[in-house]
């Protein structure tokens, strides 16, 4: 079977193959989980694409990227956003790939770029069902499966769930004009589980760079207000720590999961909202 294609091999193998992945991982004092999100990318197989990888830090005071130089020499680290802005780290890491990309003289629509987050797994068969879907040119970003893993219980985002991600934050009664733009089977790009063409990408920068939260919400409304599609894939599956949803027991939280859909996060989703509906509606 065909291994993951890393960094110091695309030089020889770009002549063959012309798309390019390139994996970003915005990264803040992740020392306890990026060690094991590097190991799942570059355990990846039949990948039918090289892949990169590109960390993307936010200002990290522990052993972040220290862990990343020694023992992933592969991976490419970059740093120079705000601290505490995750949307403007996933925006820095991209547009490193984007200047790499140039160099292998990548067009911007066969480069992809994979998001994803610190204390998240890709699953086996991710990157590979990514590489097979964008074959068709029809597919211009994605998201999949994204699994909580909660003392031995896997909680599953599926497809119903990025069908109507929207409600979780609680919109404005004003605002579910939105949902018509989910017809036809779109979708809600979840953070630690997207992949969207470059030169889609390229056009929204400015929306999801001023993000510090409701990122994947941002790029999702400018792809699909600009007449762009999102597609489900099921084999796309990433699993998660849910960290911001467990209790101090461990547990999943209801609670916790209101309070940041509704509280921290409502604020800025509703203003993005009401920005794109000026601008797309």
């Amino acid at each position: 079977r065909k291994k993951l294609l890393i960094d110091s091999y695309l030089g020889e193998i770009m002549e063959e193959k012309k798309m390019l992945i390139s994996v970003v991982i915005p990264t803040l004092n992740e020392e306890r989980f990026i060690a094991y999100a590097l190991e799942s990318i570059f355990a990846q197989e039949e990948v039918t694409c090289p892949v990169r990888v590109i960390v993307s830090d936010n200002g990290s005071t522990d052993r972040t990227m220290a862990i990343c130089r020694e023992q992933f020499p592969k991976v490419t680290v970059v740093s120079g956003s705000a601290v505490g802005n995750i949307g403007q780290a996933r925006v820095v890491g991209c547009r490193k790939a984007m200047g790499v990309a140039r160099h292998l003289e990548i067009s911007p629509w066969d480069h992809l770029l994979f998001w994803t987050d610190a204390d998240s797994r890709l699953l086996p068969g991710c990157l590979a069902a990514v590489s097979r879907a964008f074959t068709e040119r029809s597919v211009v970003a994605s998201s999949g499966p994204v699994v909580a893993e909660v003392r031995g219980q896997s909680l599953i985002y599926g497809y119903w769930a990025h069908r109507f991600h929207l409600l979780s934050f609680f919109p404005r009664t004003k605002e579910l004009w939105l949902l018509r733009l989910f017809r036809r089977g779109n979708i809600f790009l979840i953070g630690p589980n997207t992949a969207v063409r470059e030169s889609v990408f390229n056009g929204v920068t400015s929306e999801v760079s001023s993000c510090k939260v409701g990122e994947d919400i941002a790029l999702t409304l400018s792809v699909l207000g600009c007449g762009g599609r999102t597609t489900y894939l099921a084999e796309q599956r990433v699993s998660t720590s849910a960290r911001k949803f467990i209790d101090e027991y461990g547990r999943w939280s209801w609670r916790r999961f209101a309070q940041y859909a509704g509280g921290v996060a409502r604020p800025t989703v509703n203003g993005l909202v009401k920005r794109l509906a000026l601008k797309y509606a």
